[in-house]
């Protein structure tokens, strides 16, 4: 099974400013050529009809509900992994939405019985968990033009470093660089 974690951060790394605001994210170089009537995703949309279901910590859900208006993963699988057994997803949550407890290897042995082949990971602890199990194969990071200075670092909790592998880098014409990179274990 693959997996892929594809994440923006400011230029010193965190995928959160104060209080989880994702604000940063809506930052592109106002002197950019591109057209504000065709916004980019950023591969974003490409990338997600490529995988079969994601998987987020509890943490970075909530995040992602103070932040938007709308579901964005549209009726794609998304698992919600809590330490917290009790923990009750919101009522608002479509139906394709489901919590775990299993730890990442158990996840994805179970994931794969589903038929899964490539699941999408999101949010610094999780990441974290599957880089520190050896579970995640790639990491697509998208850089945006700012310095926070503080708020939620992306990598917390390492237990160790993790050589990787440069694929590509793309820059964006508003100021965005994206790379991706496969982890060597």
């Amino acid at each position: 099974m693959k997996t892929t974690a594809y994440i923006a951060t400011s230029i010193d790394g965190y995928i959160a400013g104060q209080n989880n605001s994702l604000d940063f994210l809506a930052t592109t170089n106002p002197n950019s050529s591109q057209d504000p009537n065709n916004p980019t995703d950023y591969g974003f949309a490409k990338f997600f009809d490529s995988v079969d279901a994601l998987v987020m910590g509890r943490n970075t859900l909530e995040t992602v509900l103070k932040n938007v208006d709308h579901w964005p993963y549209q009726n794609k699988p998304v698992i919600i992994l809590s330490s917290n057994p009790s923990y009750p997803l919101p009522a608002n949550l479509p139906n394709t939405v489901e919590t775990s407890y299993a730890t990442p290897n158990q996840l994805l042995d179970q994931l794969a019985q589903r038929g899964f082949n490539h699941i999408y990971i999101d949010g610094g602890i999780t990441i974290c968990n599957f880089l520190n199990a050896n579970l995640l194969n790639q990491i697509i990071i998208t850089r945006i033009p700012i310095i926070l200075g503080h708020g939620i670092p992306l990598f917390s909790n390492l237990l160790k470093s993790f050589p990787l592998t440069h694929e590509e880098t793309y820059s964006f014409p508003t100021g965005l660089t994206q790379s991706t990179y496969t982890i060597n274990y």
